[in-house]
């Protein structure tokens, strides 16, 4: 039986279109993260998300096209500091596709508490702007961790393809 941890290194694993945007990384939150971690934790994620280089700049690394910046990333910036039970009810009195996926990241955000960390190449401001977090180095961010608890991580690899169904201890 495996047991949720309280620290989750997880790679999207080969780099693809999906590994190239926040957008296509949120899979990797659905699949793998929420099923391997405990409530309050952190989680670094190690993914280009350096973008197409036809997008647009405000676009590159975020999502796939300007619609889907628009209803997840613009979304989830403006809901990151309201109150769950808010934005969860926006969202469901104005859903559209692509809004799924930021009540998926508030809910990790703000039910879960867990802190979610980007070893990545998309710009700090960009990550901050939607209550996320940019790791500037895998190592120092891994040492961190290591130094204030009891260094036992959990390492998911290709997390947008496998599905985690860790337990909480004592469950």
């Amino acid at each position: 039986m495996r047991m949720k941890a309280d620290v989750v290194v997880i790679g999207a694993g080969i780099v693809c279109p999906h590994h190239r945007a926040l957008y296509g990384i949120q899979n990797c939150f659905d699949m793998a993260l929420k099923g391997g971690i405990l409530d309050g934790g952190e989680a670094l994620i190690t993914a280009p998300l350096d973008g197409r280089p036809d997008l647009p700049e405000e676009v590159r690394g975020i999502a796939p096209d300007i619609k889907s910046k628009r209803l997840f990333y613009d979304n989830l910036v403006r809901m990151s500091d309201w109150p769950l039970e808010r934005a969860t009810k926006f969202i469901d009195e104005n859903f559209e596709l692509y809004l799924w996926k930021t009540d998926r990241v508030l809910k990790l955000l703000k039910e879960n508490r867990t802190k979610l960390y980007f070893y990545c190449e998309l710009e700090a401001e960009k990550l901050e702007r939607a209550g996320l977090s940019k790791a500037e180095s895998l190592q120092d961010w891994i040492d961190e961790r290591i130094e204030r608890s009891d260094g036992l991580f959990t390492v998911i690899d290709d997390g947008n393809k496998i599905a985690v169904l860790g337990e909480d201890e004592g469950a």
